[in-house]
This record gives C-alpha cells, structure tokens and sequence, in this order.
C-alpha cells in the first residue's frame, strides 16, 4: 500500500464520505430524532439539515474529479485529453449514464433540503431523501465491480444493498459522534437525550450490521475463491484489513450495547424520558456517570474512526481488480 495508491483513492473516498454523511443525515432524521419533542431535538433537526446540504456539496465536488479520474482510467490517456473525451464517456458509456443519474439525485436532494428549510415540512422531505439515498447507494454498485454482469443482476442487487446498509449504519455513527453530541450542550437535559437518542441509534445499527453480515458474506464468497488470495493479491490485503477494521467496529458496538447501554440505561431516568413525548425531565448526572458518558463517547469516536478507515479501504478496492 503506498502513498501514490493513497492519493489515486482519494477522490472515491471523499465521494464515499460523503454517502456516508448523506445515509447518517437522512437515517438520522427519520429513525433517531423524528420522534422527539423537544426544542434540544428541533436544533439538532435543523443541524443535520445543514450536514445534509454540506454533504450534498461535498458529493458534487467529488462526482467531478470522480468523473475526470475514470474517464482517464477508461481511455488511457492523460489529462490534457479530458475536455475531448468527457462527453464521450457522459453520452457513449454505462458509467456516464450512471454518473448523470448521481447528479441527478444529489440536485433533487439539494433543491429538496432547500424547500423544507423554507417550509419546516420535514417529513415528505425525509421520504424523498430516504429514496434518493437508496438510489445514491445503486449508482455506487451500478459503477463498480459488481455491475460488470449487467444491472440488476442478483449480484449488483446485494452489492447495493451491502453499500446502502453499511453507509446507513457509519453514517448515522459518524453524525451522531460528530454532529448531535457535541450539540447536546445543556446538562442534564442534554446527557438525557443523549443517551436516549443513543438507544435509537444501537436499535439501528444492530438492524443495519445484521444486512451488512449478511450482504457481505455472499460479496466475499463471489469474489474469493480460495483464502490465500487474502494475502497474495493486492485486492486480497486491503480486503483483509478492512475485515480486521470492521471486526474492530463489531467489538466495540458489542461493548457498546452490551456493557455500557445497561448502565446507562440503570444510572438513568430513561423510562421517564421516554414516556414523555414532548419534554425531557431533569435528570441529576453524578460524577460516575458523567465518567460513564465520556468513556461512551470515546467509544463512540473510536468506533466512527475505524469505520473511516474501512471507507478508505473500499475506494482503494475500486480501483482493484477483483480476483477471477
């Protein structure tokens, strides 16, 4: 793995980001926050609906260099022949029409998140966002490896839903630890929704992981043959590491869930917290558990880190030939 590998995967992984922050913000919005109540949750919608816009932003920019980086790739010249060759690629090849269709979506999104920051109507806006994320995770399979048998085939089909799933789960992760948390500023209120949000939020990623689990066992059976390919091909290494990445994020969701959740949840008036709909009740945070939360965010951050490291690894593996 070297440093000129790095660089070249650098665009797929900024688009890859940006997915992810768009899935984190949309799933978000619509299984985390949209039913609470309160002023805390109304700031942290209208947050999010900025990382929303940000994302959008973020995806445009990478779509470009993107699209000048395969048209490169596809015709195998340098770059002082890209003004020639882009529409060729756009009009002439499955990639381009892949491509146009991402742009597409990211626009309708954009225009989308700029109507209901006018109209506060939030939730058509979550549905519309809903799909065009799930479009967003096609285009990705439809433009990778596993489109090479033709679209919609069964093997494109769960190669989407593996990209949709694991987005989804880092992404909600990734807003969560980067955007509402450092948001929940107002003590105890701020603790209390946190940790109730927090409980959303492993009810999710538990649902997402058990797709992911699935979706990629039948990926990695299409693809390695034999277990030595995981370290005698280039493909196989950074296949590899990102297993050892992910089985990291599985550890620590498994710590996560199972040993701080419960105390969380026991040093807590969660059940209080979540038979109102409308107001969060005060809640006297001791020592212990300010300690408790911190050591849960660390987690949190930890585990989101990981998760970067392993969307690194996949836009390397874009631009690897998987073993035949």
């Amino acid at each position: 793995m070297t440093s000129s590998e790095l660089i070249h995967a650098l665009p797929a992984f900024v688009d890859l980001l940006a997915l992810v922050f768009l899935s984190g913000t949309t799933v978000s919005l619509a299984f985390i926050l949209l039913p609470v109540r309160t002023i805390e949750a109304e700031r942290l919608r209208l947050l999010l609906l900025r990382w929303f816009v940000l994302s959008i932003v973020l995806s445009l920019i990478a779509a470009v260099f993107v699209l000048a980086q395969k048209t490169v790739e596809m015709s195998a010249q340098n770059l002082h022949a890209l003004t020639r060759l882009l529409p060729v690629v756009l009009l002439d090849t499955h990639y381009g029409i892949v491509w146009i269709m991402w742009i597409a979506t990211l626009s309708v999104l954009g225009l989308a998140a700029w109507r209901c920051n006018r109209t506060k109507n939030l939730r058509p806006f979550i549905a519309l966002a809903c799909i065009g994320v799930t479009v967003l995770a096609w285009t990705h399979s439809a433009s990778g490896h596993a489109a090479d048998s033709g679209d919609f085939t069964l093997k494109q089909c769960i190669d989407g839903l593996h990209i949709l799933a694991g987005t989804l789960w880092l992404g909600a992760l990734t807003i969560f630890i980067l955007g509402v948390a450092p948001a929940l500023r107002d003590k105890p209120a701020g603790d209390a929704l946190f940790v109730i949000l927090l409980q959303r939020l492993s009810r999710l990623a538990l649902v997402a992981f058990v797709i992911v689990l699935g979706t990629g066992l039948y990926n990695l059976k299409q693809h390695i043959r034999t277990l030595a390919i995981l370290w005698q091909q280039p493909y196989g290494e950074i296949l590899t590491l990102k297993l050892v990445l992910v089985t990291g994020m599985l550890l620590l969701a498994i710590v996560m869930r199972y040993c701080n959740m419960p105390r969380l949840q026991h040093n807590s008036s969660s059940e209080k917290l979540r038979a109102s709909n409308s107001k969060v009740t005060d809640v006297v945070a001791d020592s212990s558990r300010g300690r408790l939360l911190h050591r849960v965010k660390r987690l949190l951050l930890l585990e989101a880190i990981l998760g970067i490291g392993v969307i690194y690894l996949v836009a390397m593996l874009t631009h690897e030939m998987p073993p035949i």
